[in-house]
This record gives structure tokens, C-alpha cells and sequence, in this order.
């Protein structure tokens, strides 16, 4: 990755010190690969040198975070900093409004909502708009004009996701997540395994091409995808065998025809910009995914400056600069430039 995402976890674990108000929880890693023979209940794992590979990674090292936890919280944060200035709209966007004239490029001047209670839209004034619109994007950057964007340069891949609640609960669940590879006589997959500190388990995995539907409450959960991923970590983790199933869910990661991710401003619009393609990993680096898209958005937008009204330290804003500047010069920043999906 242009830098380590890992670093940011690592400031939020300071900036937002308890697991109730960041769900952030360090761990363990393990990955290991395990065999097993048709028609055998035993576990073998594989030679370490010649087809697999083990390691653990030491606590305080590593961490998982709880999304909703950690968005809300950043949310709670953005509302802070900027003395309850960051307002939360919730709506779909089914278009932009744009200006145009002889002498000038197109730019945005508005987006096009429909409220989530009425059939209603309305246009909101925009000054710059950024599309973070994960799985949705090939719907996105259609709303562009003709040429800007290549739609099928995105797309959409769903996986599924279980939560598994042990029922001897005064039993701790080792803090020790697990990236699998897992292989039998009809398929194989790679699920992974997280221990919450609720004491419950998250895993998710089996991933398959269904199409993405046009919005998130029209997703369908499979339950014998859900059913074989306990079947699955259970045949590692027998402990969690008669653990309760407590939510299926599925959802879409966000995906380039590349597999680079794209962070930056779509080339001949001077005020829209995309961040997406994070893909599974967009929980880790949609931070410095943020990180990176403020500090081009404030390279070519040299007049914006900060509010009076913000909470925003004379600190803060210089210690924030200089990540960002450092961040600029990483290499490898040019490969997330949207202008590579033009055509």
C-alpha cells in the first residue's frame, strides 16, 4: 500500500482510547493452512515450508475495528471539530446539477436527492461533491458527463457475513483472528475470522458475482452461504460448533477492473472528486483513504482555509498538514489517479 493504514488504526486507538466508543480491539493474527481428506474428521496442518505459511502476530500490534462503531464515532468527531457544522443528510442521489458556459469546463453546482420518507427531490447546493459510493459507483459516475468516467471500469462483488454467539459465555474468545485458506474435494474459499470483545464472532468470506442491485435494502442474504461458513470455522475452530448464529447479512465490496483502488479529482471537473475500490480492505484504508483525498482536495483549493468557528487546534492543523504533505510524496500515489479510467 503508498503507505501504512495501519499507522492511522494505530492513532485511533489513542484518539479514541474505549472499545464502546471506536469498537477498536487489538489481536492476534494467525494464518495457517489445514488439509483435509475426504472422508476424514482429522485436521492436518500443512508442511510449513513447502505449501503454507504460519505466523502470529504479537498484541498492540494489531487491531480490528467495529465499522458502525467507528463510523459514528467519526462522525461524532467531525460534528465536534466543527462545532456541529457537519450536518448528516440521509437520501438518494440520483443525479448531478451542473453550470456550464463557452469559456469553461462543466462543474457541479448541485446534487439531485430524492428524500428517504417521500418520493419527493430537491437539489442541495454543492460547491464541491466527493463520490464515495462504494459498490454503486459504475451508477455513480454515469452521472457525469459522457466521457469523464468509464463505468465499466467499476463494479460490485458480494460476500456474505455471519456473527457467532458462543453459548458458554463465561468462556473468553481468544483474541487471535484467523485468515484462512480453505480447500475441500468441492470448492475452496478464504474466510476470515474475527473475535469481537462482546465475545461474540464475526466471519465473512465466499464471495460470488450476483449482480449489484440498485440499492442497499434491495441485497439478498444467501443462509447456505451463511451456513457454510459456520460449517467451515467450526471445522478449525471446533469450539464455536454449537455457537448460536445471531445475524446474516451480505453485502457488496467496491471494486476497479484494475484492482487499484481510486482516490483523487476526476480529471476535467474542477469540483468532484471519487474515493472508492477499496474493495474488502476499504475498513482498514478508508482512513487514510480520507487522509489522502483531504490533502488533494486542499492542494488544488489553496483558498479554503479553516472556520472561525471550529474547534480545530492551531496544533491540530499543523500536525494534520504535515501528515498530509508526507503523505503526497509517498510513492506509488499516482496509481490511484482517476484519470487512468477514462477509457
Amino acid at each position: 500500500m503508498f503507505t501504512s493504514p495501519e499507522q492511522i488504526t494505530c492513532q485511533l486507538t489513542i484518539d479514541f482510547p474505549t472499545e464502546s466508543s471506536s469498537g477498536i480491539h487489538y489481536l492476534s493474527m494467525w494464518l495457517r493452512l489445514f488439509q483435509k481428506e475426504v472422508g476424514s474428521t482429522e485436521r492436518q496442518p500443512l508442511p510449513v515450508l513447502t505449501q503454507a505459511c504460519s505466523f502470529q502476530t504479537e498484541t498492540k500490534t494489531f487491531a480490528s475495528v467495529h465499522p458502525k462503531k467507528l463510523t459514528d464515532e467519526l462522525f461524532r468527531r467531525a460534528q465536534y471539530l466543527t462545532n456541529q457544522g457537519t450536518k448528516l443528510k440521509i437520501a438518494r442521489v440520483i443525479g448531478l446539477e451542473f453550470s456550464t458556459s463557452n469559456t469553461s469546463a462543466p462543474k457541479v453546482n448541485g446534487v439531485r436527492v430524492i428524500e428517504s420518507s417521500t418520493s419527493n427531490s430537491e437539489v442541495i447546493p454543492a460547491s464541491l461533491v466527493i463520490l464515495t459510493t462504494g459498490p454503486w459507483s459504475k451508477e455513480a459516475v454515469t452521472w457525469l458527463p459522457s466521457g469523464f468516467l468509464n463505468s465499466n471500469k467499476f463494479h460490485g462483488r458480494r460476500a456474505h457475513s455471519i456473527i457467532l454467539k458462543p453459548k458458554i459465555e463465561k468462556s473468553p474468545i481468544d483474541a487471535k483472528c484467523l485468515f484462512m485458506d480453505y480447500q475441500n474435494s468441492e470448492f475452496s474459499c478464504s474466510p476470515e475470522v474475527y473475535p469481537r470483545p462482546d465475545n461474540t464472532v464475526y466471519v465473512c468470506g465466499l464471495g460470488d458475482g450476483a449482480p449489484v442491485p440498485s440499492s442497499k435494502d434491495q441485497v439478498e442474504i444467501e443462509s447456505w452461504r451463511c451456513n457454510r461458513l459456520k460449517e467451515i470455522v467450526t471445522s478449525v475452530v471446533p469450539s464455536l460448533k454449537d455457537a448460536e448464529m445471531i445475524t446474516e447479512s451480505a453485502c457488496y465490496l467496491p471494486l476497479v477492473s484494475d484492482g487499484y483502488p481510486v482516490i483523487g479529482q476526476i480529471p476535467g471537473l474542477s469540483n468532484v472528486y471519487i474515493a472508492t475500490g477499496n474493495s474488502c480492505w476499504g475498513i482498514l484504508t478508508g482512513p487514510i483513504s480520507g487522509r489522502l483525498l483531504t490533502a488533494i482536495i486542499l492542494k488544488n483549493n489553496t483558498n479554503l482555509k479553516r472556520s472561525t468557528n471550529s474547534n480545530v487546534t492551531d496544533q491540530m492543523e499543523l500536525d494534520e498538514k504535515t501528515a498530509q504533505d508526507d503523505l503526497l510524496q509517498k510513492p506509488g500515489i499516482e496509481l490511484f489517479n482517476p484519470a487512468r479510467l477514462i477509457k
